[in-house]
């Protein structure tokens, strides 16, 4: 494995952490009957490991586009307080996606739910 799984110490369980980002790398490292994986531990309160988890998953290849959508407007709300140029431009940074690729999906996640569920839309 390349990149070290992200975690977090458990807020109950001395000795234990949570997966935030590796999920998948983890278990496949445990089928094949790795006792040890590379983790980098993560320290942010409850609302910054929503966000890594959010922006690390962005770009999972397996993500539904409607979920990508839904993903970046989750996280260009939690950016209070600025005008929506500015959250944009945060937004370009944090999950390495263009400014006009941020804008397509925010606006594909205001699309009504009977659109955004139909299932012979064919995706691009």
């Amino acid at each position: 494995m390349h990149d070290p799984i992200l975690v977090r110490k458990h807020h109950h369980l001395e000795g234990h952490y949570i997966i935030i980002d590796g999920q998948r790398r983890w278990t496949s490292c445990s089928d094949l009957g790795h006792k040890q994986i590379k983790c980098r531990v993560v320290d942010s309160d409850e609302q910054g490991y929503r966000t890594l988890a959010l922006t690390q998953n962005i770009h999972r290849e397996d993500l539904l586009p409607i979920e990508k959508a839904n993903a970046i407007a989750s996280l260009f709300e939690r950016l209070k307080g600025e005008d929506n140029d500015v959250k944009q431009k945060i937004l370009v940074d944090i999950v390495n996606l263009k400014k006009n690729t941020i804008s397509e999906l925010i606006t594909t996640s205001k699309l009504d739910d009977y659109i955004k569920n139909d299932r012979s839309a064919k995706t691009p």
